[in-house]
């Protein structure tokens, strides 16, 4: 997409003429009408800039269509005369391309503007004197359920704040009351413990520790291969996942025992667990 040329894109197609380069003359002017199409000057410039070219056809057909659209503007008819280049000795014959044309964009009609009529609905009076109350209620963190209710005028007047009641006389309202502390207790003196009583104290504070270790000497050890009562096949996989092959393989044993149209199944994941636990 080619760049947007400047306003003044004009100006520099004037100073491209007077230095004999034509063709970017015309390229720019075209390119410049494309954003600018009100620019009269523009279209005065491509014309020139055609007659340079040796295609006076098409500038005649620019300088109708700026007489055509722009009727008071008063545009310069003349070609513009190419200076003759002076004479080179022993000219050396250079291929020249053949200018070429740069397509005229068509000129665009600005589009009539309609007046739009808007027709805006406005509601009834009404004479509703309530009032919506919302309460939002925290579902989730993030998730609120906001209710919306009618207040009517009943609710309203209870809401309201009540008239303040008389103040109290002026002596009264200024007179300071008496606090009264309630009176200190005397304290005990404190009574001075000898150390005889105070290991007394801790020969009955100590915790006798022999039923305790008899307790747990007494009860019975876990055995190291017993497994839950009930068994499924969920909790043999789980057994599986948690690297402990020894319960797995012994579950699934006991479902291959319990579920005997199941051996082929249970056979496979025991060997699976062999597998993983060499």
């Amino acid at each position: 997409m080619s760049e947007r040329p400047a306003p003044s894109f004009a100006v520099t197609a004037a100073s491209l003429l007077r230095n004999e380069r034509a063709v970017d003359a015309a390229r720019l002017c075209a390119s410049g009408l494309q954003y600018y199409p009100d620019y009269a000057g523009g279209y005065i410039l491509l014309a020139q800039a055609y007659d340079a070219l040796g295609q006076p056809e098409d500038a005649r057909l620019i300088r109708e269509e700026i007489g055509r659209r722009f009727a008071y503007v008063v545009a310069e008819t003349a070609p513009v005369v190419a200076p003759v280049p002076a004479p080179v000795p022993e000219p050396v014959p250079v291929p020249v391309a053949a200018p070429v044309p740069v397509p005229v964009a068509a000129p665009v009609a600005a589009p009539t503007r309609v007046p739009l009529l808007v027709l805006i609905d406005t509601a009834p009076l009404s004479t509703d004197q309530r009032i919506i109350k919302s309460s939002s209620v925290r579902l989730i963190p993030g998730l609120e359920y906001t209710s919306l209710r009618f207040e009517g005028m009943r609710s309203r007047g209870r809401r309201e704040i009540a008239h303040l009641s008389e103040p109290p006389a002026f002596r009264e309202f200024h007179t300071m009351r008496r606090t009264t502390r309630p009176a200190e207790q005397p304290r005990e003196p404190k009574r001075s413990v000898s150390l005889e009583e105070l290991a007394h104290r801790l020969e009955k504070a100590r915790m006798p520790r022999q039923p305790v270790e008899v307790a747990q000497s007494l009860a019975p050890a876990p055995q190291p291969g017993s497994g839950p009562t009930v068994v499924t096949e969920t909790i043999a996989r789980i057994y599986m996942q948690q690297g402990n092959f020894e319960r797995a393989i012994e579950a699934f044993r006991t479902l291959q025992a319990a579920k005997p149209e199941k051996h082929t199944h249970f056979e496979q994941l025991i060997a699976e667990c062999e597998r993983a636990r060499a």
